[in-house]
Parts: C-alpha cells; sequence; structure tokens
C-alpha cells in the first residue's frame, strides 16, 4: 500500500525528467565500493515510479527514492516518513550555496564545498568533480562530504562513526549502455555489505536487517571453515563503543566445525534481523546514534592445511535510532 500511495504521487510529479548530469539513475546501474578497512558496499537502482528511481544503500538515506530535474540540476529526494520531497543538491548552483535536508537522522544540510576537482579513485581518475559537504547533529555519526563525477555518479563520500572516519571509493560500476573501472577477475573472494539505512524509527521497524554477499572471482571453488554452526554475527553498538545488544545473544550454537563452499563465479549471502532492544534492560533502545556491525565468523582454506582469517570479511555503518510520535 505504502509503494502505491508513491507511485500515484510519483506519477503526478514526473514530467519528461531525465537524469541529471551528476546523477545518472538508471534502472539497472550498479557500483562497487571499496572502503579505506577492505570492506565494499553495492548501491543499485533497481525500480522505477515516473521520474523516480527505488536506490538501494545511498550513503545518507539508506535505500531511498530518488529523482533530478534536467533544467537546472536539482536532485530529489523522497521522504518516506513525511511523504515530502526535498532538494538533496543543486549541481547548478555556486561554491557555498547550501540546502536544508528534512529527512532526518543525523545530517541537516548540504553544501556545495568545491567544483571542478581532479579526483583518482580505484576505478580511475575524474574531472569536473563537485564535492557536497554535509552538516551534522551527531558527533560520531552521519556524511562528512560526497563526490561527484558528471556522467558517473558518486565517486567517493565519506562518513563518521565512533571508530572514526570511514571514506568509500568507486572500484567500478556498470552506468547505463558504460562500463567503469574493472570487476575483480582474480582468484579470490569478494564481499559485500547491506546494511539498514541510517535512520530508524523503533517503534515502526523493532529490528534491522544487516547481510554479507561473499562472492568467488575465481576459477576454484572457494571452501570456508566455521568453528561452530555459527557462520555470522551482528553486533549493536552504542555512541560510547559498548555492545548493546547482539544477533547471536538468544541463540545456541554446536561448538562442532562446518564448512561450506562456494563454486566458482557462484555466490552466498549471510545475515539476518536483530531486535532495536537493549541486551540489559530488554527495553527499546534509546534515541540515540549506534553502530551496526556484521562480521563472517569463518576461515578461508587457502590451502589443504592453512587457515588464514578474514578480518576485511566485516563491515559497520552508523543508524541513527528514532521514535515516531504520534500526535493524539
Amino acid at each position: 500500500m505504502r509503494k502505491q500511495i508513491f507511485i500515484a504521487a510519483a506519477v503526478l510529479f514526473a514530467g519528461n525528467a531525465a537524469a541529471s548530469e551528476f546523477l545518472p539513475l538508471n534502472v539497472g546501474d550498479v557500483a562497487n565500493y571499496v572502503g579505506n578497512a577492505g570492506a565494499t558496499r553495492d548501491i543499485a537502482v533497481d525500480d522505477s515510479a515516473g521520474s523516480w528511481r527505488h536506490v538501494t544503500a545511498f550513503p545518507l538515506m539508506g535505500t531511498s527514492w530518488l529523482s533530478s530535474e534536467p533544467t537546472d540540476s536539482r536532485v530529489y529526494a523522497y521522504n518516506e516518513d513525511t511523504g515530502a520531497t526535498v532538494v538533496l543538491a543543486d549541481f547548478a548552483r555556486n561554491v557555498g550555496s547550501r540546502f536544508s535536508l528534512a529527512l532526518g537522522g543525523c545530517n541537516n544540510s548540504a553544501t556545495i564545498g568545491a567544483k571542478n576537482l581532479s579526483l583518482s579513485v580505484p576505478a580511475g581518475t575524474f574531472q569536473r568533480v563537485t564535492r557536497l559537504d554535509f552538516g551534522r547533529t551527531c558527533a560520531d555519526a552521519g556524511l562528512i562530504s560526497a563526490w561527484f563525477a558528471p556522467n558517473v555518479g558518486l565517486v567517493k563520500w565519506s562518513e563518521s562513526n565512533i571508530a572514526g572516519t570511514k571514506d568509500y571509493a568507486l572500484q567500478n560500476a556498470r552506468i547505463g549502455a558504460t562500463t567503469i573501472g574493472q570487476a575483480p577477475v582474480a582468484e579470490g573472494v569478494r564481499v559485500s555489505a547491506l546494511l539498514p539505512g541510517p535512520r530508524v524509527l523503533n517503534n515502526v521497524t523493532p529490528r534491522v536487517s544487516a547481510s554479507l554477499k561473499i562472492e568467488n572471482t575465481g576459477t576454484q571453488a572457494q571452501t570456508f571453515t566455521c568453528p561452530s554452526t555459527q557462520q555470522f554475527e551482528i553486533t549493536l553498538r552504542d555512541a560510547a563503543g559498548e555492545v548493546v545488544n547482539t544477533w547471536s545473544a538468544p541463540r545456541r550454537f554446536a561448538q562442532i566445525v562446518t564448512t561450506f563452499s562456494i563454486a566458482p563465479g557462484a555466490s552466498k549471502e549471510v545475515g539476518g534481523e536483530i531486535d532495536l532492544i537493549s541486551l540489559a534492560t530488554n527495553a527499546p533502545l534509546d534515541v540515540g546514534s549506534y553502530t551496526i556491525a556484521i562480521e563472517l565468523r569463518c576461515q578461508i582454506e587457502q590451502q589443504a592445511t592453512a587457515f588464514l582469517p578474514v578480518p576485511p570479511y566485516s563491515a559497520q555503518g552508523p543508524i541513527f535510532v528514532d521514535r515516531r510520535i504520534t500526535h493524539f
């Protein structure tokens, strides 16, 4: 029902809109980003409604609806909580132009910080890059900056969490009919994460999900060995870094060695849902900033007798727990 209402609104809003030069939005587009800690994230455009495009795991908003205005390079975001649209950015404006963001969470504004930059990332070197700088209401969460290249879109972003600043840079992408960068083709494993959006209403969504997608990019099967029947762990930490909940807490696992294999070109997803509650009180989490992390608890078998730990096979991101207020 919620999507049907949105589509009706989207049709009324739609004209002959086309994608902004700085944020192409073609259904089927997908981009892979690598972080400075080795984790990867994927962003994809998987649906449309009028001029709107459904974008998965977009920084700042998580999975969301975006639209662009071809006449003046404006990019809009749809706030599902209020049913309103806000201007995310107007790339035609001058450096210093500021936009208010009524999206909730830890970011309340975006400012055009710089234009006509040259930026090198794993996918290549891009010219005429525009950087957006974001105002934050949380000291240890939220988007810091994002860089956009013409005809490519988002090529880099920086975000804050309790562990410090994390950067993600474009590794490869498919934008329309164009391929940018090169996907990993060497022997090995590629892992990408799907994390919840940065803002969650715990009295509307009492639990969130996190998962890792493990892809075998090589030509030989990859075998993973797990010290128990637990293949992964999801952890929620508060702003002070203290663990407030774990996925494994209400579960029991057999302490026996288990294995799984991934064939060449195949993939496996691991993950689950974690309740937005405190283990100490069994009550819903207080409003505030948290970090959610998912970690693979298994090791990859590199040789017949050698097992190496794989700390890069994990991902974490900020999450702001809020609560919807009901007016009587």
